[in-house]
């Protein structure tokens, strides 16, 4: 009880003592320390990915009887040929519920970002789409990481959308990101838009009244 009163800030300021990420050269794995079950325990997280884009996957490991047992699997997107970036953070909604977030790339050059967490006592993949692959796919504009665009203490998820070149203009590197959270049920909530100029590296927030 008195874990889930703590607010997600002193959460990941314990978290930082705790946590580390790796990645290996290729690639191919990486692991996470992460209390998933909010048991004031901490778990493993590990990812592997399949040398053939088939059958990518994270699994979770805890304590139960003395002994280190697997807690829970669960796939990531297929189709993967690398792994770029593992990061911990929450998801949105009252119950600072922790989350893994995994950016890859897909064969095809799109980033496929799967998001992970621990949902009525099994590993999940809250974002997995009916085809076997992400619902957060970010294409064309791949600089672009998952953020704490509002400074909430959860993760926003961007979607990208290129936007026309104005008159006589060459550059076409101008973006409109539309950032989202995930919530335990698997719904992704819009938070905000934002405009990006990434030549003079700046960006502003959008108001909703201005979006069309």
């Amino acid at each position: 009880a008195a874990v889930r009163a703590m607010t997600r800030a002193s959460l990941m300021g314990a978290e930082r003592l705790l946590t580390r990420c790796s990645v290996a050269g290729d690639g191919s794995s990486g692991c996470r320390l992460l209390d998933m079950d909010r048991d004031t325990r901490v778990e493993v997280l590990v990812t592997r990915m399949d040398a053939g884009g088939l059958s990518s996957q994270v699994e979770l490991y805890g304590w139960k009887d003395g002994a280190m047992v697997s807690r829970g699997l669960t796939e990531l997107s297929a189709g993967i040929t690398a792994m770029s970036r593992i990061r911990s953070n929450y998801l949105g909604g009252e119950f600072s519920q922790p989350a893994l977030y995994v950016s890859s790339t897909l064969a095809d050059g799109r980033r496929a970002i799967d998001v992970v967490s621990y949902v009525d006592g099994a590993l999940t993949n809250v974002s997995m789409g009916d085809e076997g692959v992400s619902r957060e796919i970010v294409q064309g504009y791949t600089e672009i990481n998952p953020t704490d665009i509002n400074r909430d203490m959860v993760v926003e998820l961007p979607s990208p959308t290129l936007l026309p070149t104005y008159g006589e203009s060459a550059s076409s590197n101008f973006w409109l990101i539309d950032w989202g959270q995930y919530d335990q049920q698997g719904n992704r909530n819009h938070v905000l838009t934002t405009y990006h100029n990434m030549s003079d590296g700046w960006y502003l927030e959008i108001p909703e009244n201005w979006r069309d």
